[in-house]
């Protein structure tokens, strides 16, 4: 039996995974710098990581299959 098309994950999404944590470094060493980092930013960077990958999971949850009772 083929999946339903609409859950089948787009083929980009393992891929996009990585992105909140490749921009957590490009933010903090590229953008700011470390020293120049304050404490307060890198806990708001950090808890913007973590919404980040909070909506990425809610995202790929829709493309689980859904077991009927």
């Amino acid at each position: 039996m083929n999946p339903a098309p609409e859950n089948v994950p787009p083929p980009w999404l393992g891929l996009i995974g990585w992105l909140p944590i490749i921009i957590y470094f490009l933010v903090k060493y590229v953008v700011i710098g470390r020293e120049n980092m304050t404490s307060r930013q890198s806990w708001l960077l950090i808890g913007a990581v973590i919404l980040a990958e909070v909506a990425l999971w809610q995202y790929r949850r829709q493309f689980r299959n859904k077991k009927k009772l």
